[in-house]
């Protein structure tokens, strides 16, 4: 990172504030001259690798040269202890919030006194404006460009849509690119002058506001006998963004494959923002509530400082899936032509990595249905894309026939698999998992459960996402998966892709206006055989009274 401000990088700094601020700031800022720090508190539970001063080390030795950022959000016994210890003349100094704007992935002035010009008129510029919207910026589209628009005088959001043909003065216009296809427009853009940074961003430098974040990280409290490391060890690479976690379990991505490298999304700054609320235990980026790490049970894991690449990695770049399940989606969605090339070229980007073959655990897929996947199946049965001995599966379990398993059993010494059923009886499977057959997915069953009883699959669980038309067949649910000699039997909470309005979501979700659970799915989940360690319900342990 270099600054905006080309004499604060070479200048040289000594910190001076509250341990914990310290830490975070010089997390942050690590890459200035920083000589060191003045603690004034004992806190001993952040390691500053830093060379530790007092104030009256400070008043003997200071120079105008050295910069004393004071690292708290309150100043103003700072400033009395300047005066009291003669500091104003031998020192200059900084609050640190005056550094935090460097953080962000552009400044305000590249945009001033030009027009707006916004490449995108599908689902991926809808999210910029909520991006937008959510991370105050306050960006106006002068005008929407898109090479697809076949009529003249087609209006979007208010505003005139043209090809990139039609504007004769482009170089006038600062163009965000809020499309999927960022590297081709990349290229039509270069092409007319126009310069990345300076000319054009992508829509993913809005999906954060690393300043913002950094703020509400100073603010934030503690969690107590918390630790989740999550943060340094897994990666979500997804179409529609890179994540440090479930996306949906955090506030923002950590970069996004339209645009960037694996690598540039694993060590962004909203990745390092995202390990720093871990090192702190404050989660402040985190949706505590819809986390099922969080939700009723302690967890102090591994501490993790080494992170070259991620110990996890799971993998969502295709949406294309055998199902159109009743929660999830109105129609079964197969990649193909131009949405397929994009989402094989992000593929292609972390096979080129070599992360897929190194990392602890690979799972497959987050998005849609491995196994109905082109590029799915491509990396888990292609030696050429990926070369490892143990694979993670999601799936719905369709596609879990003897030709597949036989497959997997033969590119990977361990196999995970992780089932999405969400029902247990045919009736209900059919209602919600449309384009199922429930006969086809018990007699899989059947297969996958004799292979783990021979131990040539290493763990199997299956899921029940619990909602009105399921509830009520839970305890079955753990039955089911007894019958077929699961290890886990995991209820989750339902989620909304965009497919109820809020009051059909509270209604189906069965949760009442303040986000409890209704009474009647309290009484089922209180019932003895939820205690059973094969159960998971941690995503409701925080609601039982």
């Amino acid at each position: 990172m270099v600054l905006k401000n080309s004499n604060l990088e070479n200048s040289t700094y000594i910190l001076w504030g509250k341990k914990r601020h310290i830490y975070e700031f010089a997390y942050m800022f690590n890459f200035l001259k920083i000589l060191g720090y003045i603690p004034v508190d004992n806190e001993n539970h952040y390691n500053i690798a830093l060379e530790e001063y007092t104030i009256t080390e400070l008043g003997k030795n200071g120079s105008k040269e050295l910069i004393l950022v004071i690292c708290d959000p309150e100043i103003h016994d700072y400033v009395a202890l300047m005066q009291k210890y003669e500091l104003q003349n031998k020192v200059s100094y900084m609050h640190f919030e005056e550094f935090f704007e460097y953080l962000d992935p552009f400044t305000p002035e590249i945009l001033a006194g030009r027009k707006i010009a916004v490449w995108g008129t599908g689902e991926t510029e809808k999210n910029f404006q909520i991006a937008c919207k959510e991370n105050e910026y306050h960006i106006k589209a002068d005008i929407y460009i898109d090479n697809n628009v076949k009529e003249n005088d087609t209006k979007y959001c208010g505003c005139i849509v043209k090809p990139l043909s039609e504007i004769n003065n482009i170089e006038e216009y600062f163009v965000i690119v809020a499309s999927i296809y960022y590297r081709d427009i990349k290229k039509e853009l270069d092409k007319c002058g126009l310069r990345e940074k300076k000319d054009y961003l992508p829509f993913s430098c809005f999906s954060s506001r690393p300043s913002k974040m950094l703020e509400k990280q100073i603010h934030a409290e503690e969690m107590v006998d918390f630790y989740c490391n999550r943060p340094y060890t897994w990666f979500y690479y997804a179409w529609f963004g890179a994540y440090s976690c479930c996306s949906t379990w955090v506030n923002y991505p950590i970069g996004n494959p339209a645009s960037d490298s694996p690598e540039e999304c694993w060590n962004s700054t909203v990745a390092k923002l995202y390990r720093l609320s871990a090192d702190t235990r404050t989660y402040c980026f985190c949706k505590k509530d819809a986390c099922g790490i969080m939700n009723g049970r302690k967890l102090v894991q591994k501490r993790v400082t080494e992170y070259m690449l991620p110990e996890k990695i799971t993998l969502g770049l295709d949406y294309t899936c055998n199902l159109h399940c009743a929660s999830c989606r109105e129609h079964i969605q197969v990649a193909g032509g131009e949405q397929l090339r994009i989402r094989q070229e992000m593929a292609d980007e972390i096979i080129r990595t070599g992360w897929l073959e190194k990392t602890k655990e690979l799972e497959l897929s987050g998005s849609g249905e491995a196994l109905f996947s082109k590029i799915d199946r491509k990396i888990l049965f292609s030696n050429e894309e990926c070369r490892r001995n143990s694979i993670s599966l999601m799936s719905n379990g369709i596609l879990l026939n003897k030709d597949n398993l036989q497959k997997l059993k033969e590119h990977f010494k361990s196999i995970r698999i992780n089932i999405s059923i969400d029902a247990a009886t045919e009736s209900t499977y059919k209602v919600l998992r449309r384009g199922g057959d429930w006969n086809v997915l018990m007699n899989n069953l059947a297969l996958v459960c004799d292979m783990r009883q021979k131990n040539e699959i290493e763990y199997v669980e299956i899921r029940m996402v619990v909602q009105k038309r399921n509830y009520k067949e839970m305890l079955d649910f753990i039955e089911l998966g007894k019958k077929y000699c699961v290890d886990k039997v995991v209820f989750t909470k339902l989620l909304n892709w965009d497919m109820y309005s809020t009051e059909e979501y509270l209604e189906e979700a069965m949760l009442t206006e303040n986000g409890h659970i209704q009474d009647e799915l309290e009484k089922i989940l209180k019932l003895k055989a939820f205690s059973d360690e094969m159960v998971v319900i941690t995503e409701f342990k925080r609601f039982i009274k």
